[in-house]
């Protein structure tokens, strides 16, 4: 797990896990986990106990959004091409009012392309996170789907 306190696009890394739990003067905390630190990340931010078991589901998630009473839980895709086939990577999602918690099973690219928007756009609210996000997985299905006409055919498939 790796926590992280955003300010203006800038990230400054964070050692307790308790920190994340009131709200810094200025900025946010991004909390990037796996699926073995729900345990933790559960009881501390009162996760809805379907949206982890959601997490933990082997079986595809559509995307979605719920909303719970501290946070929203959001299911984005994100789309790899390989080989003439597409595979789906699930991005789960807590948005709370001074955090962003990112749930993967493997590594998002996006994830790693993120990090010079939010510089560059001086990122200092989860929300903006989120919405940069979005926009790099959403653009990563175009370039999916221009890989090749099966990748397009399969790409159709998924919406």
């Amino acid at each position: 797990m790796k926590i992280r306190h955003v300010q203006d696009g800038i990230f400054t890394p964070v050692e307790d896990i308790e920190k994340t739990l009131l709200k810094p003067e200025k900025g946010f905390y991004w909390i990037d986990a796996n699926l073995e630190d729900l345990v933790v990340l559960q009881p501390l931010f009162g996760m809805h106990d379907l949206a982890v078991e959601d997490c933990l589901s082997e079986e595809e998630q559509r995307p979605k959004i719920e909303v719970h009473d501290t946070h929203y839980f959001i299911v984005i895709n994100s789309i790899r091409f390989d080989d003439e086939e597409i595979f789906l990577r699930a991005l789960n999602i807590f948005l709370g009012p001074h955090y962003i918690i990112t749930v993967t099973r493997q590594k998002i690219n996006e994830l790693r392309s993120l990090k010079p928007v939010l510089w560059e756009q001086e990122v200092d609210r989860p929300d903006r996170f989120l919405y940069h996000l979005v926009d790099l997985v959403v653009d990563s299905y175009f370039l999916s789907a221009t890989g090749s006409r099966r990748g397009s055919r399969s790409l159709r498939k998924i919406f």
